[in-house]
């Protein structure tokens, strides 16, 4: 069987090369939630008996459940629930790991998708909510969503575009 970060990309071809799945990012967590729940015995034979009984591997049983998850939370809560994980939640896990791992090159990269990001969500929401909510109706937090996939996305790098182009310059314009 395929690993799961092998993904088929649209000529049918298997791809594996990390950064530029689209999909490699939630691969990266599921893999390493896998991980952490197969620590506890008792989780790692329930998870063993489903792969066994689905054929599925164990790292695609853990997205499925999370999806669940993420499903019934979306019954509750709405569309808005999928804009917060986008926005925050593989930001704080690879944040996380950063700072872990002490390194101070991947740490810079995240601290300037947290710039980015708090100008963004300010921006949002004292100008976009207003201006673009209107027009775009029902679009606008799918338009929200991606814009905060697109801040830290490997393929596209938005943070570091925005930070490098727009607001380095003026940190260096007004150095004191």
């Amino acid at each position: 069987m395929a690993a799961p970060s092998e993904l088929i990309n649209p000529t049918g071809s298997k791809k594996n090369d990390g950064g530029n799945d689209m999909f490699a990012p939630v691969m990266q967590m599921s893999s390493s939630l896998t991980k952490r729940i197969k620590m506890s015995a008792q989780a790692n034979q329930i998870l063993g008996k489903m792969a066994g009984q689905t054929n599925q591997d164990e790292e695609i049983i853990v997205l499925v459940a999370c999806g669940l998850v993420c499903a019934i939370a979306y019954l509750f809560s709405g569309f808005s629930i999928f804009t917060g994980l986008v926005a925050w939640m593989y930001p704080l896990y690879k944040s996380g790991q950063a700072v872990r791992d002490e390194d101070a090159e991947t740490c810079k990269t995240w601290l300037k998708y947290w710039i980015v990001y708090g100008l963004l969500s300010f921006a949002f929401y004292w100008v976009a909510d207003l201006l673009l909510f209107p027009v775009l109706g029902s679009l606008y937090p799918i338009a929200k969503l991606f814009a905060y996939g697109a801040l830290w996305h490997p393929t596209i790098n938005g943070a570091d575009r925005i930070f490098s182009g727009l607001i380095l310059p003026l940190l260096e314009k007004n150095r004191d």
